[in-house]
């Protein structure tokens, strides 16, 4: 419930207080008595759209503050926990906003400087106010689930949101099952490649080029010996270099005196290109 309004600058008003009580209030007046003043001053503290011709003429600055008495239950204190904001149940709640005269504002929650969206979530939980445009709010989407949740209940919306994280959890499980499934698939065709290669080379165990000398290994700047043979003679058949690939990915460098060392690394450049 709205329980006070301060007004400065605003329009015509310079300063002005206005205290309400429990039950209906009314303000009336004839055309021009400035009830549209006090109503755009409220839409001024509730985050509405705000432009310099509210401040008042030879003013620089226009202030509006509502104070509300809240229930500890309603959902404004909810939507001030979310966003971090100190709240006390126990206290009225206080919107305040400011306008300058090249039209910037400040926006206020209990003496918080917050977003005047923010300021215009929480005045439009607080108050509502009815014209004869109201049904254009049911165009409003961003108020359709809430009628539809006010409407079903509490325990509807809590199976809706559980069904709605298991959902979501499902999702995640298969997205993760499908990237483990893709980086088998590669595995396998490249594994397949590999013992095709192997099979059409048709080594033998100690087979070697005739009267070439002994094979010499490709050893690592570390010094650690590797599984990496290369035979010495005039050129490397092409399964040769697809058999010493994953060698060489592991090897940091190749021999010097290796025969075949800058074919080795062309490859290996290709292949890791």
């Amino acid at each position: 419930m709205l329980i006070s309004l301060a007004i400065r600058d605003v329009v015509l008003i310079e300063r002005l207080g206005l205290g309400f009580e429990a039950g209906l209030s009314v303000l009336t007046g004839e055309t021009g008595a400035g009830k549209s003043i006090l109503l755009d001053s409220l839409g001024l503290a509730l985050g509405m759209r705000a432009e310099s011709g509210l401040v008042r003429p030879g003013g620089e600055r226009a202030g509006v503050t509502a104070a509300f008495a809240v229930d500890g239950d309603h959902p404004a204190w909810e939507l001030l926990r979310e966003q971090e904001l100190d709240a006390d149940k126990s206290e009225p709640l206080v919107l305040r906003r400011s306008l300058t005269v090249d039209g910037r504002s400040r926006a206020f929650i209990n003496d918080q400087a917050v977003s005047v969206g923010l300021l215009r979530r929480v005045g439009e939980l607080l108050v509502e106010i009815h014209g004869q445009f109201d049904d254009r709010g049911l165009m409003d989407p961003a108020a359709h689930r809430r009628l539809l949740d006010g409407f079903h209940g509490d325990a509807a919306v809590d199976t809706v949101a559980s069904a709605h994280r298991e959902w979501q959890e499902a999702l995640e499980a298969l997205r993760t099952a499908e990237a483990a499934s893709e980086r088998d698939r590669e595995a396998e065709t490249f594994l397949r490649h590999t013992l095709e290669e192997l099979a059409a080379l048709d080594a033998k165990s100690g087979e070697s080029e005739p009267g070439s000398p002994p094979e010499k290994p490709c050893s690592s700047k570390r010094g650690r010996w590797r599984s990496c043979w290369i035979s010495p003679g005039p050129a490397p058949p092409s399964s040769c270099i697809s058999i010493i690939r994953m060698p060489i990915w592991r090897c940091s460098s190749i021999r010097r005196d290796c025969p075949f060392s800058t074919r080795c690394r062309a490859s290996m450049r290709r292949r890791t290109g």
